[in-house]
This record gives structure tokens, sequence and C-alpha cells, in this order.
């Protein structure tokens, strides 16, 4: 058996890289291994959250972009663990938002495998994209400045973070990307990676197949900027009128919440719109049941596509951006809808031609389940780390 050290910024469900943690965590477990999982947790906050078996603390909120730097409580925690646990690996996912570059220094001399989820190696922000929804193409540095991506304040921080990141790159034993565009897009700004493991999502039986009736679209994001959850609003308010039986149901929270129910209200179709509030993935399929079409819209490149693996193996056909790796997860459009990022005039165009076939959405949605069982398991994805371990390990 193997004792593996899990390091995340969080060890709540709050996005993709908690629940691959957590999944890798249970597998292990399951197959005899020793697993424990590093984390942080705020200060005076209840660490009955997190599932973590070890904390450190982190700054506060308003002060996070000090621990993005460097955080002395991840530093000397870190280090005790590694002392007392003795990993014969360790996995590091997420650490620059709470955990800090700093604790990059602790695991030089262990065996660690980087587990790149975002982009962050290549930019300070993690998403490679600027303010104005652009892709960005410059490399981190002082474009981050002029472009207005970091304020004069945060700045100096995650630039010398971003540097001390470049200057480790080669300390790591194994660096793996979650896709091949993640791949590619960290391999042309100069961080090459070894390896490309797809996310897991679970095992699930498809959903009930679309019928003739009233078409129901469904998305399930984090409602954020760089989802592009307005672009999806504006494409359903031009299609409103055309189509009075189209329905809207949205999943999911986030800062821009509100900002987002207050522009639905001022558009045509808006009683049709469910907010549906942040549900856990047990609880998607029965809320999503008899969904048409499952819209992940988006700005900014996605680096996997937790959305759109979930809704592929539920059997659910999926309208996802050209650029990004939906777009991979849906073989370049053969088991689904590509539409130009952040164009809502495009995206109504693909889900207007994409209703107009119930046949063919059920064609999809069978195509699009059947290569997610063979793609995208969480079996496979644990298997495949077990692999690369034993392979480090010899």
């Amino acid at each position: 058996a193997m004792k593996i050290l899990l390091i995340n910024d969080y060890c709540r469900v709050l996005g993709g890289a908690e629940l691959q943690m957590i999944a890798l965590r249970d597998g292990l477990r399951a197959l005899g291994h020793e697993v424990r999982v590093f984390s942080s947790v705020a200060p005076r906050s209840s660490s009955s959250t997190s599932a973590a078996d070890v904390h450190c603390y982190t700054l506060p909120d308003r002060l996070q972009v000090l621990s993005m730097w460097n955080n002395p409580f991840a530093t000397a925690a870190l280090r005790q663990e590694l002392q007392q646990f003795a990993p014969d690996l360790v996995h590091l996912l997420m650490y620059r938002w709470r955990l800090s570059p700093s604790i990059l220094d602790v695991l030089v001399g262990w065996r660690t495998i980087l587990h790149i989820q975002t982009y962050d190696p290549i930019c300070p922000i993690g998403s490679k994209l600027l303010p104005d929804g652009q892709a960005c193409q410059h490399k981190a540095g002082q474009p981050c400045r002029s472009n207005g991506c970091l304020s004069s304040l945060a700045a100096p921080f995650l630039l010398r973070a971003h540097e001390k990141n470049k200057s480790l790159w080669a300390s790591f034993t194994r660096r793996i990307a979650i896709s091949e565009w993640q791949r590619k897009r960290l391999d042309s700004d100069g961080f090459p990676v070894d390896l490309v493991i797809p996310n897991g999502v679970p095992l699930d039986e498809p959903a009930s197949q679309p019928r003739a009736g009233s078409p129901l679209l469904v998305c399930a994001s984090r409602l954020v900027r760089e989802k592009g959850i307005d672009h999806l609003l504006r494409a359903f308010s031009l299609l409103a009128d055309r189509h009075p039986n189209l329905h809207l149901s949205i999943a999911g929270d986030g800062e821009d919440a509100e900002n987002l129910k207050r522009t639905a209200r001022a558009l045509p179709g808006a009683d049709r719109i469910t907010w549906l509030g942040y549900l856990e993935r047990r609880h998607l399929k029965a809320a999503f049941a008899g969904a048409w079409l499952q819209v992940v819209p988006g700005l900014w490149e996605e680096p996997f596509g937790m959305a759109t693996a979930e809704a592929m193996m539920r059997g659910v056909a999926v309208v996802a951006p050209s650029r990004g790796a939906s777009a991979e997860l849906l073989a370049h459009g053969a088991v689904g809808f590509l539409y130009a990022n952040g164009d809502a005039n495009d995206l109504a165009r693909v889900i207007e031609a994409a209703i107009g076939d119930v046949n063919q959405l059920q064609r999809l949605g069978q195509a699009a389940s059947e290569r997610a069982h063979r793609n995208y398991g969480e079996q496979k994805m644990i298997q495949q780390f077990l692999q690369l371990y034993e392979e480090v390990l010899r």
C-alpha cells in the first residue's frame, strides 16, 4: 500500500478541483492505500465544513492577496505533516489561492505530482481572460497590469508568485494537465506538461430522453463572470418570442447571482427562467429531468468542463463553446453542439437549430453518454493516477 498526501486550497465542494481530490481520496482508500488530505481553513471558521485531515490557517478574504504570495501557517503545518506522515508521494492540486506558492519550497525534495486544474501556471488570475471578455494571448508579466487584469495592490504579490512558480516548475516529479487543450496552452507559454489525465465524473445511467412538448434548456454553473451566464440569458431572450413554450432552468450560485437575476427580470421570457440555486451533484439529475439540451456557456476557454462531462454522462445533449476543452470532450461537435465563445447570437442560433430536431437530440445524448462512460469516469481517472504513482515510485 502507498502513502499519498493530497494537497488542495480547500476541501469543501466548491468546484472541479475539490471534486477530483475527494474522488481520488475515496477511491484510493477503498483500494487499501493510506491517504491524507492537507487543506486550508479561514480563521474563526468551522473546519467541520471541510473534509481535510490536516488544516492550516489562511487569511480572511479581504487579505487574501497576501496569502496568494506567502502563507506562513501553510508552510509550517505542511512541514510538520510531511515529517509526521512521511508520504511516499505528494499529489498537489490547487495551492495558489490559499496555501500560497510558499509551500513549494517545503515540497522540494519530495516526490510531487502537480495536477493542474486551471491556467494558474501561466495566468496570475487563473482564467486567461481579459477584462473585456476576450481570451488573453499575452504571457504573464507587465501586460497583466497594463490590460487591467491586476490592480496596483495585487500585481506585486501575484507577479512574484508567478515567477516563483516558474522557477520551481522543473522541480515537480510530474506535471499533469486535465485536457489536451490546457496542455497546449501551458506548453506554448513555456510550462511543459508530462501527461494528460482527464478529470473524472461518477458513472450514471442516462436520464429520461427528451420528448415532444415544451423544450427545456438547463444549465449548471457557478454564477461568475467567466462562465458567461449573461450570454445564455441574452440568447434565451432572443428565442423567447418565437418559442413561447421554451423554458430555462439554471442551477448554481456565485458572486454574480443577484446581478444575473436582475438582468433576467428585464428580458423577454423572464417568467420562464427558473433559478434553482446551488444543488449537489446527486440532486441535479432529478432537477433536470426531461431536459432537451444542457447549455454550458462560457467566455473563457474551459480547461476541462465538469458540467459538460456530467451532462454527457447523464445522456443529455450539450451545447458548449468551440474554444476550450468542452469541445474536446464533445469530440469537436460529433456528440454535441458548439458555438462561438461569448457570442449570444450564435448561441441562440445553435439552440434554435438543436431544439428543432428531438430525434437528433436523443441520438446525440446517447452518443455523448457512451463517450463519457468510455473516457470520463471517476474510476478511469483513479486507475490512471495509480499507474502514474507506481511508475514514479519505481
